[in-house]
C-alpha cells in the first residue's frame, strides 16, 4: 500500500493534521503538555495565517505525518517567534538583488511531525519536504526560513539549508532548535535536480500535485481500476504490464524511470485502467488528479495546447510499440525498448565519452516483450562490434550515443518499415 501526501483541504484532513502533531509532539515525545493534552488538537495562530498550507500524509486511511508552509504576507512567520531573523533578512535581500531582479519573498516550513512507526521512512520525510518546497515555489517564494530541531540539522544541511546561528534551548518546545535559511531554487536543485525539468504537466500545474511513496513491488493501480489521475516518476521505476489472455503470463509494455509519465488518459477520459502499474523498486511518484487538471485548464485555457501535444506524443509512442508487437521482429522491439530507456534520461554520460545504462538483459527483454535469450543475442552482436559491454544489471556503451545513432542498429528504420 502506497503512502499519499497531499495538501489538507477538508475539515477532516485538517483535523488529522492537528491530531498527528499532538500525537507526535505530546504523546510520543512528551512536549507541549505531554499526554494530558493528548485530546486537544495542537494548533496555533499561524494555521489561520493568510497564506498557509498544511500537508498531510496517509497510509491507506491512517494519518501518519504532516508539515506546514507559511508565506510571508507582512504579519510575521512562525520561526520569527523563536529567533530574530531581521539581520538575515537584510543580508539575503542584499545578496538576492545582485543575482535577481525580483524582491525576496520568504516562506517558513515547520510543524514537521512523523509518527514513530514511520520515522524510519526517509522517503516519506523527503517527499514531505519536496511537496512543501513545490508549494513554496508555486507561491513564487525566493527563500525559506526554519527553526529546525537540532537533531535534524545535518539532514537539512544536506538539503541545502544553512545555519545562521548556533542551537539554542526553547522551553515551550522542550528542545534545542537551529535557525536556518536557503534559497528555494537551491532546495529544488538538491531535492529534484534536472530530471523533472521541461515536463509540460509539471510546468503548467505547479502546486497542484500530490505525492505517492511506494515500496518495491507495490501496485500503483491494476487493470480495470477506476482512473482519475496521472503520474510522473520522480524516483525509482514503474512497470506497465498486462496479463496475456491466452495463458495469463505477464506482458510488459514499458519500464519507466524518473521524469516519465503514465496514466495520462485519465486526465481526458475518466474510465478504467487498461494496464497494471507496479513499482519495480522503492519509488516516489507525483500525481495530478483529473479534477485539478480540469480546474487548472478552466483558469488558464492556454495550457491545453501544451498538454495535448505532450499527451499525443506519448500516445504516438504507444501506438508505435503496439504495431511492433504485432508485426515487428524481436530485434526491432529490443531496439525500440532500448531507445526508450535511453530517451527516458537513464543513460549516464561519463567524462571519457562512454556511458552507462542500469538495465540488464532480463529487464530489457521484459520491456521489449521478447525472450531474454533474444536480447542477449542482440547485446552480444553489439559487443562483438565494440559498441558495448554488459552484465546482468547494466549496459556500458563504449562510444558516445550520438555516434551510435549513425548505425542502422540505432535508427528507427526498422520501425519505419513496420509502420
Amino acid at each position: 500500500m502506497g503512502i499519499r501526501l497531499k495538501l489538507a483541504e477538508t475539515g477532516k484532513e485538517l483535523d488529522d493534521v492537528f491530531w498527528v502533531r499532538r500525537q507526535v509532539y505530546s504523546v510520543e515525545e512528551g512536549k507541549f503538555g505531554g499526554e494530558r493534552m493528548a485530546d486537544i488538537p495542537l494548533v496555533d495562530k499561524f494555521d489561520a495565517h493568510p497564506c498557509c498550507a498544511n500537508i498531510i500524509a496517509y497510509e491507506g486511511e491512517e494519518p501518519i505525518a504532516t508539515t506546514r508552509v507559511n508565506l510571508d504576507t507582512g504579519c510575521g512567520l512562525p520561526p520569527e517567534k523563536l529567533y530574530d531573523f531581521s539581520a538575515e533578512r537584510k543580508r539575503v535581500s542584499r545578496d538576492w538583488k545582485i543575482h535577481s531582479s525580483n524582491e525576496t519573498l520568504f516562506v517558513s516550513a515547520g510543524m514537521l511531525a512523523i509518527r514513530r512507526e514511520w520515522r524510519g521512512r526517509r522517503d516519506v520525510v523527503r517527499s514531505l519536504i519536496k511537496l512543501a518546497t513545490t508549494i513554496a515555489d508555486s507561491w513564487e517564494a525566493s527563500h525559506v526560513m526554519i527553526t529546525a530541531n537540532h537533531e535534524n540539522e545535518i539532514m537539512f544541511r544536506r538539503l541545502g539549508l544553512t545555519s545562521v546561528a548556533g542551537s539554542f534551548w526553547v522551553e515551550e518546545i522542550g528542545n534545542k532548535v537551529v535557525p536556518m535559511v536557503a534559497p528555494i531554487r537551491d532546495l529544488l536543485a538538491h531535492l529534484v535536480g534536472p530530471r523533472l525539468d521541461n515536463i509540460p504537466l509539471l510546468d503548467c500545474f505547479p502546486g497542484q500535485f500530490q505525492r505517492l511513496v511506494y515500496r518495491a513491488g507495490e501496485p500503483v493501480f491494476r487493470e480495470l481500476d477506476f482512473a482519475d489521475e496521472c503520474y510522473v516518476v520522480d524516483v525509482g521505476r514503474v512497470k506497465i504490464s498486462t496479463n496475456a489472455a491466452e495463458n495469463g503470463s505477464e506482458l510488459v509494455f514499458a519500464d519507466l524511470g524518473p521524469g516519465e509519465l503514465f496514466g495520462e488518459m485519465a486526465l481526458l477520459d475518466a474510465k478504467t485502467r487498461s494496464a497494471n502499474a507496479t513499482t519495480v523498486c522503492d519509488t516516489e511518484l507525483i500525481a495530478l488528479r483529473r479534477d485539478d487538471f480540469m480546474e487548472g485548464l478552466q483558469k488558464k485555457p492556454e495550457r491545453l495546447g501544451i498538454v495535448l501535444r505532450f499527451i499525443f506524443d506519448r500516445l504516438r509512442r504507444t501506438d508505435e510499440f503496439a504495431k511492433l508487437l504485432a508485426y515487428g521482429s524481436a530485434t526491432q522491439r529490443t531496439e525500440f525498448a532500448l531507445k526508450g530507456f535511453i530517451d527516458s534520461g537513464r543513460l549516464k554520460e561519463r567524462s571519457d565519452g562512454t556511458s552507462m545504462l542500469r538495465v540488464g538483459p532480463v529487464e530489457l527483454a521484459a520491456a521489449a516483450a521478447t525472450d531474454t535469450p533474444e536480447v542477449i543475442s542482440f547485446l552480444d552482436d553489439l559487443s562483438q562490434r565494440g559498441i558495448c559491454k554488459y552484465n546482468d544489471t547494466r549496459i556500458e556503451f563504449l562510444r558516445p550515443y550520438n555516434h551510435l545513432n549513425e548505425k542502422n542498429t540505432w535508427k528507427d528504420e526498422g520501425t519505419a518499415r513496420v509502420l
